[in-house]
């Protein structure tokens, strides 16, 4: 209905937890973690040159909702302690502990002071970081069971953001990763890619891995072909086993280029200013097809010029 009324036209769909794990280095399996208002999602996926959805389990009892409900009681508590006052009682008391607990949660904080003003009166609590996560550690306990002991876990960017998740999953053994909407933007551009000939909309559940799958295209490193010939001024100079810019037209005695065992280098004079790829050199170094050689203000382009047959 969202898409709908905002005109998007949507092309697939794609598991956030596979796409995620798309773009981390992790090992054989993972678990994909989401926490929304009112439940929570985590993803078991296989890694190898695919990433894979293996199964997907639902907490319904923990959603951001609870934790921040639980976390407005621990504010309430205290104000009672303190000043014999709940503000739960009301609903614009409620709301200002609301507030002030979800900009807590936005802050690099380890406490925060919470003020809440009813009929002319100030009182005010101190709520840390600790407190927050001491909280949160039970309630997320049901979302731990359903990751395996030591499985690596990806965090979608709300639920990094929540107190007590990573801390309880390090009890847990297990190493946290944050995966961000870029991470999701990526693999979905690459979903696109590799199935731009079907016009038939899918759910995808399993996509190649960014990294393993690159490795797996070919084993033997490339090679660039040797450099044969100077591109000067739209000119192409053979290079041979050595060339001297000396030696062509309007050339300069700024350096020369030579063949040895180990291939092609260039060789600066002395005196000269030579920049090869932006950098100065001032002693013999190896070069490469694509290289750019700049001397007395005249541009050198090293290139390979193929022969049919």
């Amino acid at each position: 209905g969202i898409a709908v009324q905002a005109r998007i036209k949507i092309r697939d769909f794609l598991d956030r937890g596979v796409a995620a794990a798309a773009s981390v280095d992790v090992g054989e399996s993972c678990a994909f973690v989401e926490v929304g208002l009112h439940r929570s999602i985590v993803t078991q996926l296989r890694v190898g040159d695919v990433v894979t959805r293996d199964r997907v389990a639902v907490e319904q009892r923990i959603g951001f909702l609870s934790l921040l409900n639980a976390w407005i009681k621990l504010a309430a508590d205290k104000f009672l302690d303190t000043a014999r006052f709940d503000p739960r009682k009301f609903a614009e008391t409620e709301q200002q502990v609301f507030d002030q607990l979800l900009g807590f949660l936005a802050l690099d904080e380890d406490s925060h002071v919470l003020h809440v003003e009813h009929q002319g009166n100030s009182r005010q609590v101190e709520v840390s970081r600790s407190e927050l996560v001491s909280v949160a550690r039970d309630r997320m306990r049901g979302i731990f069971s359903h990751i395996e002991h030591d499985c690596p876990v990806l965090l979608s960017e709300d639920a990094a953001s929540l107190p007590g998740i990573v801390e309880v999953l390090g009890e847990e053994g297990s190493k946290c990763y944050p995966s961000g909407l870029g991470d999701i933007a990526d693999a979905a551009l690459r979903v696109e890619a590799s199935d731009s000939e079907s016009d038939q909309r899918a759910f995808h559940v399993e996509i190649p891995h960014v990294d393993r799958s690159r490795r797996q295209i070919s084993h033997q490193p490339h090679v660039s072909p040797d450099a044969t010939h100077v591109l000067k001024q739209s000119i192409a100079h053979v290079i041979g086993e050595e060339f001297a810019a000396k030696n062509v037209r309007d050339g300069t005695t700024d350096f020369a280029l030579r063949r040895n065992s180990h291939g092609l280098v260039i060789v600066p004079s002395s005196s000269a200013t030579v920049l090869l790829n932006g950098e100065r050199v001032h002693e013999e170094a190896a070069v490469k097809v694509g290289d750019s050689i700049m001397a007395s203000a005249i541009e050198y382009q090293l290139i390979a010029v193929e022969e049919d047959g």
